[in-house]
């Protein structure tokens, strides 16, 4: 089961479901956006690093997350 955490606000309408997933927005594949089919049980080594590591939270989003897990 996943869930989007970003919740309901006008115009979003995520509620929860058992018989299916209902997100908040769909993925923008145009914008490089990925829904990886898995759930992973603790967050990726990668990720953890540049969030340990970069103090400018831009500079990270534009040059340091991990491109592919």
């Amino acid at each position: 089961m996943r869930l989007d955490a970003r919740g309901n606000k006008k115009g979003v309408n995520a509620q929860f479901s058992l018989s299916g997933e209902q997100r908040a927005f769909s993925v923008n594949k145009a914008l490089g956006e990925k829904d990886y089919p898995m759930i992973y049980v603790a967050p990726h080594p990668k990720t953890v690093a540049v969030l340990q590591e970069q103090t400018d939270t831009l500079v990270m989003y534009k040059r340091h997350l991990p491109t592919c897990l």
